[in-house]
């Protein structure tokens, strides 16, 4: 009996350590990306020390004696909470999550190459002017302060994660023109898609011009507007009918278009369950300070942007030590991580909300493609070559890259949701002023 307990006594402390050891490895595998909040760090790049306090509920507060410093630090602090976040944005908007996740993401890569969001976006950046580069470029350096050195485990559980499945990541070093890609993907979610265009026409081809406009009336002369059409050189008259210059075969084209559209959803799985192209809204009002008790006025905005987990929104404060000509700062908000400043919040002035509509950000047209050449479409009577991009994505588990070859025309991209009806249609992915 006595040796049965002690057998026993010797199992249960067996299994007591091995329970210690195991709980000792999860709570070290789950925490070693936790950032450290508290004491000094030595960070190369500031000019002068900076502080950064979270207050009770957790937010960063960042002080700073220059601008450079301020957004440095604000890029530190996103990178702290939020790397694997800005990692999964900048390869979504770049078309490169196939590279992690293999063949269950190449379709989304495939159809957000056909957009070519990195090039257009370090052509935006070529064209900041010197105080916004500096801000842009001092928070991409604090990005690379915090990551420099660090295994991709320790900037987030999901690369631990993601190791142990075998999957090896190089992290590559933050550009200013990561910070800047997300805001294409925010137009294009936020813009007027293919659809509405196509159904546009196709009440216009069954009710007509004056019936169309009775279900889209133009905006009334005598009602508010944020910005006076005179600044913006938009008119309130009806549109011109966007039948004008189309044959039967083209209407027809863009009709069973429209149809087909109709029962397929022309966004990308991944990108619908990230919440784009989801129909939404958003709202924002101001109670007077004569109605309040405070006796100031109370501003309450939603976006109405998708929920998600970990949120779109990262809360900071950003304050220059002593406000002066030089550093101007003092605000608290809401910020986008991966991006320097914040889109919503309020300074010691004022405050300010944001909200979201769609806008008219595509256009659709209808090229005639050269029977004798695919690669050929008409341009006043000419046949002129498509511009012909090849894109190469890489692809976890696999050797060779997947190679997808884009063709543009003058109007933009084309056949980017991928309808093999002829003639092809091409759309623009962004408004431009055409000869």
């Amino acid at each position: 009996m006595r040796k049965t307990l002690v057998g026993l006594g010797v199992v249960v402390v067996v299994l007591a350590c091995l329970a210690l050891v195991i709980g000792g490895v999860g709570y070290w595998f789950t925490r070693q990306s936790f950032p450290k909040v508290s004491g000094k760090v030595q960070a190369q790049g500031l000019r002068e020390p900076v502080e950064i306090v979270r207050d009770e509920y957790g937010v960063a507060h960042i002080y700073a004696s220059t601008p450079e410093d301020l957004f440095f630090a604000e890029g530190y602090v996103h990178a702290q909470e939020r790397f694997w976040q800005m990692e999964f944005q900048r390869r979504v908007a770049a078309g490169r999550l196939s590279e992690i996740f293999g063949e269950s993401t190449l379709s989304t890569d495939k159809y957000l190459r056909h957009f070519n969001f990195r090039a257009l976006t370090e052509q935006s950046y070529a064209l900041l002017d010197d105080e916004t580069r500096r801000i842009v470029d001092s928070y991409a350096a604090g990005v690379n302060a915090y990551i420099e050195g660090r295994k991709p485990a320790q900037l987030g559980l999901e690369f631990a994660l993601l190791d142990l499945q075998g999957v090896e990541l190089e992290i590559e070093k933050w550009s200013p023109v990561d910070s800047m890609i997300w805001a294409e993907m925010m137009v294009y979610d936020q813009s007027d898609k293919l659809r509405t265009e196509l159904r546009n026409i196709d009440l216009l081809a069954q009710l007509g011009l004056e019936r169309y406009a009775d279900l889209q009336p133009p905006y009334r002369d005598d009602r508010p507007t944020i910005i006076p059409p005179e600044e913006t050189g938009a008119s309130s008259n009806a549109a011109r009918s966007a039948l004008a210059g189309l044959g039967e075969a083209e209407l027809a084209y863009l009709m069973a278009l429209s149809r087909h559209l109709a029962g397929a959803d022309a966004t990308p799985p991944l990108l619908a369950d990230l919440g784009f192209g989801a129909a939404a809204g958003s709202n924002s009002f101001v109670v007077s300070g004569e109605r309040t008790d405070t006796g100031k006025p109370l501003l309450a905005n939603d976006p109405h942007m998708a929920i998600n987990i970990p949120s779109l929104w990262y809360e900071v404060g950003m304050h220059c030590k002593e406000k002066s000509a030089e550093c101007l700062y003092n605000f608290r908000g809401f910020s986008l991580p991966g991006v320097p400043g914040i889109l919503i919040g309020h300074n010691d002035r004022i405050a300010w909300g944001l909200t979201n509509a769609s806008f008219d950000a595509e256009d659709v047209f209808i090229e005639r493609i050269n029977p004798q050449n695919p690669n050929q479409y008409e341009v006043n009577g000419q046949w002129v070559d498509m511009e012909i991009r090849r894109e190469e994505i890489k692809v976890q588990g696999r050797d060779d890259p997947e190679v997808i070859f884009v063709r543009s025309t003058r109007n933009g991209v084309g056949n980017i949701y991928g309808g093999a009806m002829q003639p092809r249609f091409y759309i623009s992915p962004f408004d431009a002023d055409q000869d």
